[in-house]
């Protein structure tokens, strides 16, 4: 049954993007048919096994897969074709939050699955969360589709906690194969804006981040070869981090079209990363006296405040108005901060102040803190505490 689905699903395809499926229908003719194949009853109200719009926290998932009413696999729906990538660190976060160990997005053609709740090693949980998948189905490819859904989603297998079993022993020989995380870009990108001498065409700053990654032997062949929609990934990586910079203002969103550039910001953020490279003292030989002098009068990177912040937090119950985060910040480091920390920036900020800031929308992209807080709150996440804890900050 479950193939004959898939088969029927595959030849309608001209007729699901000439209606250009939104989310509602491709739920309506793609995902639930594929459930109820592999024996998910989405009608049952004894049951419940399919929950739709179940609550998580603040926000909601487009299906809970239940057992007793509890439940054990979430699935997030877009629309047919749709990119899925950006919405990976939101079905993988309510997940975490609900300890849902099977998390799934899908935009009808592509089934990502993820391991949000990872056990076997503590490193795991405060990777990026793209770097949790164990499986990508493409319906496409019809013969794995139906031996990974099957194995991976039916509810023989949820119910009896085989899923799960299969997904961890798929997740460490996938390991290698999964592509960079886009994060890993940005670096790359905002180095070959400044050789660029600011700015440059698409093309231009692609070849660059090319470049640079290809020599210092950071991209993996998956890195280098073709998605299912013909971009390769490391192409796609660097556009979706070219997005990411603009909303951390390292780059500038008023740009003209095709072209890219980086920000006063992003220039601030690349010369935090060379303080970070800095010689130690006991390599510096004679240039020591020297160096101390130039170090000097530089601020602190702002990663330097990360540990600060969340240390901070947890002091403060695990949320605080953002007059009480810097106060306590501020007394934590009351022996690192430098006169010029506590002088006033250009903009009339102090650097140590700026740098907290900078330092807590870091935080948030990587799931430390809390995305979805009040404003004027700042809030340490699950995965911030157990990162403190695998600190022994705590």
């Amino acid at each position: 049954m479950l193939a004959q689905t898939i088969s029927d699903i595959v030849q309608c395809r001209q007729t699901i993007e000439n209606h250009k499926f939104d989310e509602t229908a491709t739920k309506q003719y793609v995902v639930l048919p594929i459930l109820r194949s592999l024996d998910w009853q989405d009608d049952n109200l004894y049951t419940l096994e399919v929950f739709p719009e179940k609550r998580v926290g603040d926000g909601k998932v487009d299906y809970a897969l239940q057992h007793d009413q509890t439940s054990l696999v979430f699935i997030e729906c877009k629309r047919w074709g749709a990119s899925i990538e950006k919405y990976q660190a939101q079905i993988c976060q309510y997940a975490f939050q609900a300890g849902i160990e099977i998390a799934v997005i899908t935009n009808g053609k592509i089934w990502d699955f993820y391991l949000p709740n990872l056990t076997s090693t503590s490193e795991r949980r405060i990777i990026p969360w793209e770097d949790r998948i164990f499986c990508s189905i493409n319906l496409e490819i019809q013969r794995e589709a139906v031996s990974d859904f099957q194995k991976y989603l039916s509810k023989s297998n949820v119910e009896q906690g085989k899923s799960k079993k299969e997904a961890e022993e798929a997740f460490q020989p996938r390991l290698p194969d999964t592509p960079l995380p886009r994060q890993n870009y940005g670096l790359p990108i905002l180095r070959a804006l400044k050789s660029l001498g600011g700015s440059g065409a698409t093309h231009q700053v692609l070849d660059m981040v090319y470049q640079f990654m290809n020599a210092a032997n950071e991209l993996r062949e998956i890195d280098k070869s073709r998605r299912s929609d013909g971009q390769f990934y490391w192409d796609n990586r660097t556009q979706d981090m070219r997005r990411e910079l603009i909303s951390k203002g390292l780059m500038k969103d008023d740009s003209p079209w095709g072209i890219w550039e980086i920000s006063n910001a992003g220039l601030e953020h690349l010369l935090d990363m060379d303080v970070q490279k800095l010689p130690q003292p006991s390599t510096l030989g004679t240039s020591l006296h020297e160096h101390s002098v130039e170090s000097s009068d530089t601020p602190l990177p702002r990663i330097s405040y990360a540990l600060p912040i969340l240390k901070a937090l947890s002091q403060l119950g695990g949320s605080a108005v953002t007059s009480e985060v810097l106060r306590t910040v501020r007394h934590l480091m009351e022996d690192e901060l430098k006169p010029i920390d506590l002088s006033q920036r250009p903009a009339g900020h102090l650097y140590w102040e700026n740098r907290v800031h900078d330092m807590r929308r870091e935080l948030i992209n990587q799931g430390l803190m809390m995305a979805n807080s009040p404003r004027g709150i700042w809030e340490i996440s699950d995965v911030g505490r157990e990162y403190l804890c695998n600190k022994g900050e705590v």
